[in-house]
């Protein structure tokens, strides 16, 4: 991958993070929020949130340029959701470059879909 292929690749994965936090913040008027730093993102998600009752909330963002979401799943990812579908959530940022839209997938859906239906990424 080329270096503006990486730069691009970052800018959308940052859009993505910015909007789910906006969202949390903003929509769900949660205010503490985690965002995590790269080592601690190997855990199996990008945010720490919490439910409405205090309970943790892991988010998980995937972010893409285009209209149609391509969602890649670490291994801890993927154990993060079977470990805790309930806490667990994937916010897909589509057009993250033109115009940002957010859909909220719940882990308790993902569960269901797994592995068949969402690619998986061994690569951690």
């Amino acid at each position: 991958m080329g270096t503006d292929e990486n730069v691009i690749r970052k800018l959308v994965e940052n859009v993505g993070i910015r909007v789910a936090l906006k969202y949390e913040m903003e929509v769900l008027g949660v205010r503490n929020i985690c965002l995590l730093t790269e080592p601690e993102r190997g855990k199996g998600c990008d945010i720490e949130s919490k439910t409405p009752d205090g309970s943790p909330k892991y988010i998980e963002v995937k972010a893409s340029r285009s209209g149609v979401p391509d969602i890649e799943l670490t291994r801890s990812e993927y154990q993060h959701i079977l470990n805790n579908p309930e806490r667990f959530f994937i916010y897909v940022v589509i057009n993250a470059l033109s115009d940002p839209t957010l859909h909220v997938i719940p882990g308790t859906a993902l569960k269901d879909l797994m592995p068949a239906s969402i690619t998986t990424s061994w690569y951690d």
